[in-house]
């Protein structure tokens, strides 16, 4: 790779390999520094009682980090939960025009990796703008299982709400859905913009809730423009539930309400009260959809305000069960790295194919069951081959 050459030149040199893809992503770009280390005193060193998590850091913290894990194996990678999906649906929508990231890129080596890395899954980088600014970066250092992640992203590197235009949306008749992450609302006024051009195009809107981390800080922005209705599917963790559960009144706590129901006999285990008010919650706010997934144990999905005869088939009724609870399929796990990122390809790939929930909660399983196979969170082939054979009840085939 020539990681010397600017982005501009990348871009140009690239440009005829640009199809029309079909499903816009929006992020923040960066490349992740993965240092392993099996060390507790040198996580300690550099975290001291705030191992675990995400925060932000400026430019310096960020290279005093890097400073002082000179001495520890990293690994360069491009970066990021979207990213990560946005390989994984390019892959399984090939046939249906693929994918295209909107964003903001770093004129430097890192954005060039980010870029060749996407570009060489199919991925279609034609808009993404380049910056006089580093590229965002991110330092992970994992120690026995903990990961702690911080991270740089330069304020002239981020997609400003300026950079968005109606068109976007609108020059593909055929563009149905759009997915962005709520990482976006750390840029005051984007995601916004995302979501008033997306519905004023009629376009779907799939939103990530981004980490625990984000939903903490930016709760009251999450939930205003989550309760304007123009959601279509929200996608969460346990964590994030249970931040997003904090704020919701006991009233709105579906697993009372609904004790005894065939979802309750069937639930593996009973989850906190702030996640049942998170889910319940998302459910009245998004028009298709709200999902928490739960690690090893699956995932669980109700139907939201919108929700067709189509999409519920195999479900049953949003009166008689509220929620469904999916199971995970029963693999031995390497590696967590990417399997939320994973199940959430799965899951939107079924919406974009116009599968029921049901089906699209398997094959978010099924992403979900692969991912854990395989060290990292990029797919090898027997990984691919997995979600091939796992995908087929769901009516869904790829190209592997």
């Amino acid at each position: 790779a020539n990681y010397s050459m600017n982005i501009k030149d990348f871009l140009s040199s690239t440009k005829k390999f640009h199809t029309s893809p079909l499903y816009p992503t929006f992020i923040c770009t960066s490349v992740d520094h993965v240092a392993t280390t099996h060390d507790p005193g040198l996580a300690k060193d550099l975290f001291g009682k705030c191992q675990g998590g995400s925060k932000r850091v400026n430019q310096e913290e960020l290279e005093l980090l890097l400073r002082a894990l000179r001495h520890v194996p990293i690994i360069c990678r491009p970066a990021g939960s979207v990213p990560s999906m946005a390989r994984n649906l390019a892959k399984i929508l090939a046939d249906s025009g693929g994918v295209r990231l909107v964003t903001a890129c770093g004129d430097d080596a890192n954005g060039v990796l980010f870029l060749e890395s996407m570009n060489s899954t199919g991925v279609d980088t034609s808009q993404v703008l380049h910056r006089q600014a580093p590229t965002g970066q991110c330092v992970i250092v994992s120690c026995d299982g903990q990961r702690t992640m911080r991270t740089c992203i330069h304020p002239e590197c981020r997609l400003q709400p300026h950079d968005l235009a109606l068109e976007q949306f609108q020059n593909r008749a055929e563009t149905a859905w759009v997915f962005t992450s709520a990482y976006t609302l750390y840029t005051d006024g984007l995601l916004q913009k995302i979501v008033a051009y997306a519905s004023q195009s009629g376009r779907r809107i799939a939103l990530d809730s981004a980490s625990q981390e984000l939903v903490s800080s930016q709760r009251s922005a999450l939930c205003a423009l989550l309760e304007q209705g123009c959601i279509d599917v929200c996608i969460c963790n346990e964590d994030e539930a249970a931040q997003l559960g904090q704020s919701q009144p006991a009233s709105t706590d579906l697993r009372a309400q609904h004790e005894g129901s065939e979802w309750t006999r069937s639930q593996p285990h009973a989850l906190p009260q702030p996640h049942m008010r998170a889910l319940s919650y998302l459910a009245q706010q998004c028009k298709i959809a709200a999902v928490v997934t739960l690690g090893s144990q699956g995932c669980l999905v109700s139907p939201g305000t919108a929700a067709s005869q189509e999409q519920l088939q195999g479900f049953g009724s949003k009166l008689t069960v509220p929620h469904c609870f999916f199971p995970s399929m029963d693999v031995k796990a390497v590696d967590c790295t990417g399997a939320g990122d994973a199940f959430s390809s799965g899951f939107i790939a079924g919406l974009c194919k116009g599968r029921t929930l049901k089906q699209c909660a398997h094959l978010g399983c099924a992403m979900g069951a692969a991912a854990v196979q395989v060290v990292g969170s990029e797919l090898d082939g027997a990984a691919w081959q997995y979600f091939q054979a796992n995908a087929a009840p769901a009516g869904l085939s790829i190209a592997i």
